[in-house]
């Protein structure tokens, strides 16, 4: 699959999460649950989603370290597993996968490329956005790094 990366600069947003620590084979079921309990929590606190569920990943051997949620149009106080964060404002180097997300590690690829070949490098940990529901035939997912110009 090709990738076409842009940047673009993105405010700064609240968000609620689940963080978990999650062995691949997990993951559907934990981001299931997840994003569920950020939904019920936002609504009894009376805030809503502002943008499609997000993860965050960091790999430790075959176990994900996982931050899943909601942007959403204020903070939220901390109910059970649901914790506030914040989504990082400013420039982010961003492209699209479409498809199995078995092989969305191309996307981080093809972004962490092109962000070196440009002059850009990491300034965050990157998250992905889940457009469409993952029962879809070619679910879409943006795959966003926070970057800052080489010096």
């Amino acid at each position: 699959m090709s990738y076409v990366v842009t940047v673009e600069r993105v405010e700064e947003q609240p968000a609620a999460v689940v963080h978990g620590r999650v062995d691949v084979d997990d993951l559907p079921e934990f981001l299931g649950r997840a994003f569920g309990d950020v939904l019920r929590t936002l609504a009894t606190q009376h805030l809503h989603p502002v943008g499609p569920p997000f993860g965050r990943y960091q790999v430790d051997g075959d176990v994900f370290e996982v931050e899943a949620g909601f942007p959403c149009d204020g903070v939220p106080t901390p109910v059970g597993d649901v914790e506030p964060c914040t989504l990082p404002g400013g420039e982010v180097a961003t492209t699209l996968h479409t498809g199995d997300y078995q092989r969305i590690g191309a996307a981080y690829q093809a972004v962490a490329e092109w962000m070196g070949e440009h002059h850009w490098q990491i300034a965050a940990a990157p998250w992905e956005s889940y457009v469409d529901d993952p029962t879809v035939l070619e679910p879409r997912t943006i795959v966003r790094f926070p970057a800052r110009r080489a010096s």
